[in-house]
């Protein structure tokens, strides 16, 4: 990231990983809000049981899809490539 000569097409992938991450940033604190500033409710449905326990895994799946896909779009800007082959990856995808 920051070099002089960066190609067009990975300055648009960064912007897209950028507007990306935002979003999803964006989305998942929403959602950590919504849980912590109402904790009393869910605390209340999360431990009635019975059919309720389909909301707690609703929950940690909707959580972990986007908590997942922030995560994920940082750690693209941030540059971190896999280990494949012997090598990192050098430059983008």
């Amino acid at each position: 990231m920051g070099k002089a000569k960066d190609s067009p097409a990975a300055r648009k992938r960064r912007a897209r990983a950028l507007k990306r991450a935002f979003l999803w940033g964006v989305v998942s604190l929403a959602i950590y809000l919504a849980v912590f500033l109402n904790q009393d409710i869910v605390t209340r449905y999360f431990t009635k049981g019975g059919v309720f326990a389909i909301v707690i895994i609703v929950t940690a799946l909707a959580v972990s899809l986007v908590h997942g896909s922030f995560a994920n779009y940082t750690i693209e800007l941030s540059g971190i490539q896999p280990y494949q082959d012997g090598k990192h990856q050098e430059g983008g995808h």
